[in-house]
C-alpha cells in the first residue's frame, strides 16, 4: 500500500461518515426508513422510502432542490451519535445492496396508496419495485451532503504527511500498528490537534471507534474521564499528552509507561506543540510520527476538499492577504472554513483570527515579513525553534514589574504619593517583616549575609480588599527590585494539565533568570490540597499541579535571590506542605483596618492634598463649631 492510498483510504472514510449523516437525517425527516440486517457476522443497514418519500421528476437540479428544502426543514445535520463500539458495525451504501431487498421488507416498507403513487412518479414502478427510486436518491444524497469538516480534513492530512516524512512504507506503517500494544507517537503542531484527535479516534472516523483512557489517570484527549475502575478492554486506547510527561520527574515518567504497557492496550502520545519527545518516551515507541507546521500547501489542499474551492484560486486570492498559519488553531480553521462561503470570505476571515492571537499574545514582529507575494508563493513563514521559545513566554503574559524611582516634586510643590513600605499603613506585621528584609537585603549584597539565613518566604492571608496586591508592589519599590505578579488561576487557564505545569514553571524560571526579585503568587489556596479524600477521578490533577508547585518552591528556596510571597483569602484550604519549613513557612494575616490604619491609609493616597482636604471640609461637633477642617487636622 502506498501512501497515497493510505491517504485515499483515509479521506474516503470522512465522505462516507459525512454521507451516513446525510442517511441519517433522510431518515429523520422520514424521507426513507432504516431497518438493519444481520448478514453472517455483520449488521447491514437498508433503506427503504419513508412515509415523506420526496416525489422525484428525474430533472436532477429540480430533485436536489426538493431534498435540500425537505432536509433543511427537518435539521440537516443532526448531532453525532453516542460513542458506542460494535465489532462488527457496516453501512452499505444503497444502490450496493437494492437488489438483495427482499419483497416481504420492500412490502412492509411501502404503505402508498395509487394517489400517492401518481404524486411520485418515481417512487416505484408498475411491478412495485423501488430500486430505480432508491438509486436517484442515493445519488442526490451523495450530492448534497456536506463535505468532510476542514477540522478532521486538516488532521487526516497533517497524518498523511507525517506519514511521508517518515521515510516507511504505509505497509510498514500498517504492519507496526498490527502488532499487540503498539506504542505510537504522534505530532501534529496546530492549537486544538489532542483533543480533536481524541474525538475523532472515539467516533471512529480513522478507524475502528475506540475508548481512550489517560495513562495518568485524568482527562483524556478527547476531554473524557473515565473511571479507574472501569477495565482496559479489547476497545481500550491508553493515551498521553506529551506536555504532561515532559513535565514528570524520569521516576515518575518511567511508572506511568510501565503501568500502562502493563495494561497490554495499544499506547497513544499526542502532541500539538514543539516539546521535545522525552528520552524513555522515545525509547519505548514503536512508532514516531512527526508532521510539520500547518503550511500552505497543506491548507489550500484542505480547503478544496472541504468547500469545493480549487486549490489554484485559493492560492491566487490569497496573494491579497496577510496570513500566519502558524498563528492560526483548528477552532480558528473551523470557524472560518465552511461550504457556501467565498474564497475571500474564508481568507478574509483567516487574516482576522490571526491577527486577533497576534494581538492577544502581543507578538507582531515580523508580521510584515509574512506578507504574501506571487513571486515567492509564500503563504507563512515558518516560526525558527528560537522565535516559538519567545512566543510562548508572551502567551503567558508575564510582566516584570520595576521599581518605580521616587517621584520629584514639581514647580515646588509637594511630590505625589509614593508606594513603598515604609507609607503603608495597617499592615501590621507584614510591614515589619519587609523592613527587616530590607535591612537583610542590603547586609547581602555586601556578601555579609547568607540568602538561606534571611527571612524571604512569607504567605499573606486576609479578606479581599485587604491590599495584598498592594503590599507585593510597595515590597518592590522599597527593596529596589523586580516583581513578578502571578496567580494560581493564570496558571490553571489553559485547563490542560501539561500547559498548567509549563506555565507555572515558566514563571519560577523567569524568577530564576532575574535574580533578586520578588515573586509574587496570588489566589495560592486556588492549588488546593492532596488530602481532600474525595476520591474523585480527577484527583489525580491536583495532587499532580501540588506535587508540581511543591517542586517549584523547593527549587526557589534552592535559588539565592527569589524572595516569594503568596497571598490568599482562605488559608485553611492550602496544601500543608506548601507551608511547612523552608517554603512558606511565615504567615502573617492582614485584618481589615481600623480607624488609625484608615487614617493612615488617606494620609498616604491624598499626601500633599490632605490638609487642603480638610481645609475645606465642614466640622459638625458643635465644640469644634469655631475651628475649620484645617485647625482639627492639627489637634
Amino acid at each position: 500500500m502506498t501512501v497515497d492510498r493510505l491517504k485515499r483510504y483515509f479521506l474516503g472514510r470522512l465522505y462516507r461518515r459525512s454521507l451516513r449523516i446525510a442517511y441519517r437525517a433522510a431518515v429523520a425527516a422520514d424521507i426513507l426508513r432504516a431497518h438493519q440486517r444481520a448478514i453472517g457476522i455483520y449488521t447491514v443497514t437498508t433503506y427503504a422510502p419513508g412515509a415523506r418519500a420526496v416525489p422525484l421528476t428525474g430533472a436532477i437540479a429540480a430533485d436536489r432542490r426538493t431534498l435540500l428544502r425537505v432536509l433543511s426543514s427537518n435539521a440537516l445535520l443532526p448531532v453525532l451519535p453516542p460513542v458506542t463500539v460494535r465489532r462488527h458495525d457496516i453501512d452499505l451504501i444503497i444502490e450496493d445492496i437494492v437488489g438483495d431487498i427482499d419483497a416481504s421488507v420492500t412490502g412492509a416498507e411501502t404503505e402508498a396508496t395509487p394517489a400517492e403513487a401518481v404524486e411520485r412518479p418515481l417512487l416505484h414502478d408498475d411491478r412495485g419495485d423501488h430500486g430505480q427510486y432508491l438509486k436517484q436518491l442515493a445519488s442526490l444524497l451523495r450530492a448534497v451532503a456536506h463535505p468532510p469538516a476542514i477540522t478532521e480534513t486538516v488532521i487526516v492530512l497533517s497524518i498523511i504527511e507525517a506519514v511521508r516524512r517518515s521515510h516507511l512504507t504505509a505497509a510498514k506503517v500498517l504492519e507496526i500498528l498490527s502488532k499487540p500494544a503498539p506504542v505510537l507517537l504522534l505530532r501534529v503542531p496546530i492549537r486544538g490537534f489532542e483533543q480533536a484527535l481524541g474525538l475523532m479516534i472515539e467516533h471512529g472516523f480513522i478507524g475502528p471507534a475506540m475508548r481512550l483512557r489517560d495513562g495518568g489517570g485524568g482527562y483524556s484527549l478527547s476531554r473524557r474521564v473515565y473511571s479507574g475502575q472501569e477495565p482496559y478492554d479489547s476497545r481500550t486506547i491508553v493515551t498521553f499528552r506529551n506536555g504532561d510527561l515532559t513535565h514528570e520527574n524520569s521516576e515518575k515518567r518511567r511508572v506511568l509507561l510501565s503501568k500502562a504497557l502493563s495494561t497490554g492496550r495499544p499506547i497513544l502520545v499526542a502532541a500539538e506543540d514543539d516539546e521535545p519527545w522525552p528520552d524513555r518516551v522515545t525509547s519505548s515507541a514503536d512508532l514516531i510520527l512527526d508532521a510539520p507546521q500547518l503550511d500552505w500547501q497543506l491548507l489550500t489542499h484542505a480547503i478544496e476538499i472541504a468547500t469545493g474551492h480549487l486549490r489554484a484560486k485559493v492560492d491566487e486570492a490569497a496573494r491579497e492577504y496577510t496570513i500566519e498559519l502558524a498563528r492560526l488553531g483548528l477552532d480558528d480553521l473551523a470557524l472560518a472554513i465552511k461550504p457556501g462561503r467565498t474564497i475571500c470570505s474564508i481568507l478574509s476571515r483567516l487574516e482576522t483570527f490571526a491577527r486577533e492571537q497576534a494581538d492577544v499574545r502581543g507578538d507582531e514582529e515580523g508580521a510584515g515579513s509574512a506578507k504574501q507575494t506571487a513571486a515567492s508563493g509564500e503563504r507563512s513563514r515558518t516560526l525558527s525553534n528560537s522565535e516559538r521559545g519567545r512566543r510562548a513566554d508572551k502567551t503567558l503574559s508575564i510582566d516584570i514589574i520595576q521599581p518605580a524611582q521616587r517621584p520629584a516634586k514639581v514647580n515646588g510643590k509637594g511630590a505625589a504619593p509614593h508606594l513603598c513600605i515604609e507609607q503603608l499603613a495597617g499592615y501590621g506585621e507584614a510591614r515589619q517583616w519587609a523592613l527587616d528584609l530590607k535591612t537583610d537585603l542590603a547586609i547581602w549584597r555586601a556578601k555579609k549575609l547568607a540568602w538561606a539565613d534571611m527571612s524571604t518566604k512569607l504567605l499573606l492571608s486576609g479578606p479581599p480588599g485587604t491590599g495584598k496586591t498592594t503590599f507585593a508592589r510597595a515590597l518592590c519599590n522599597s527593596l529596589e527590585i523586580p516583581l513578578i505578579a502571578t496567580s494560581v488561576g493564570q496558571w490553571l487557564e489553559p485547563g490542560y494539565l501539561g500547559d498548567v505545569l509549563k506555565r507555572m514553571t515558566a514563571f519560577f524560571d523567569l524568577a530564576r533568570e532575574h535574580t533578586p526579585v520578588i515573586l509574587f503568587v496570588d489566589e495560592i489556596d486556588g492549588i488546593g490540597r492532596r488530602d481532600s479524600g474525595s476520591g474523585r477521578s480527577y484527583d489525580d490533577y491536583w495532587i499532580t499541579v501540588i506535587n508540581r508547585m511543591l517542586e517549584l518552591l523547593d527549587g526557589a528556596v534552592r535559588s539565592e535571590g527569589i524572595v516569594m510571597v503568596g497571598a490568599t483569602n482562605r488559608p485553611s484550604v492550602i496544601d500543608p506542605a506548601i507551608r511547612r519549613s523552608g517554603r512558606l513557612e511565615r504567615h502573617i494575616e492582614i485584618p481589615p483596618p481600623d480607624i488609625d490604619a484608615l487614617e493612615g491609609i488617606i494620609r498616604h493616597h491624598l499626601g500633599p492634598d490632605l490638609n487642603g482636604v480638610l481645609a475645606s471640609a465642614r466640622i459638625t461637633n458643635p465644640k469644634l463649631s469655631n475651628q475649620s477642617g484645617a485647625d482639627h487636622a492639627t489637634r
